[in-house]
């Protein structure tokens, strides 16, 4: 009977396909068998050296031999503009990820300082409105006290006569 589930973790060193869905920073090492050559390196080092040995056959009068290792070099030059055009993706989606999540603080932010400022603004109306709303009953009952006093006299005038 097969255990399921125990034990699948793969040991050892090699096994790193599919990790970072298959993308290679600038500093991987990539082995390359070249048309007669074995050479290791990231890729931006065996382009250099691609290109070295191509000069090298090229000087030697070996057209065939030269444009072969420039096939390879281009071919490197072109692995390492990818693998830069990548690591530039990555960081221009960070900082955009970056600058959304510190737009959306600093909206925050302001929403919770305009919502605090809209309640002190309304605090501050109904304290002045509550002010005037004190002065006019203060009027309206400074004027009833007078016609109060207006009656009051008029009745004793009317009493005294």
């Amino acid at each position: 009977m097969r255990q399921t589930g125990k034990n699948n973790r793969q040991r050892g060193r090699g096994r790193r396909n599919g990790h970072n869905g298959g993308q290679i920073n600038r500093n991987t090492t990539i082995d390359s068998n070249g048309p007669d050559v074995r050479i290791r390196g990231n890729a931006q080092q065996l382009h250099e050296k691609y290109i070295a040995l191509a000069n090298d056959a090229s000087a030697a009068g070996e057209r065939i031999q030269a444009e072969a290792y420039f096939q390879f070099a281009d071919h490197y030059f072109r692995v390492n503009a990818a693998i830069i055009a990548a690591a530039e993706e990555r960081r221009d989606r960070q900082q955009d990820h970056t600058n959304r999540a510190t737009a959306d603080d600093k909206s925050a932010e302001d929403k919770s300082a305009d919502d605090k400022s809209d309640d002190d603004n309304a605090d501050e109306a109904q304290a002045k409105n509550g002010d005037s709303d004190d002065a006019a009953e203060a009027e309206v009952t400074a004027a009833e006290t007078a016609d109060e006093a207006n009656d009051d006299d008029n009745n004793a005038v009317d009493v005294a006569v």
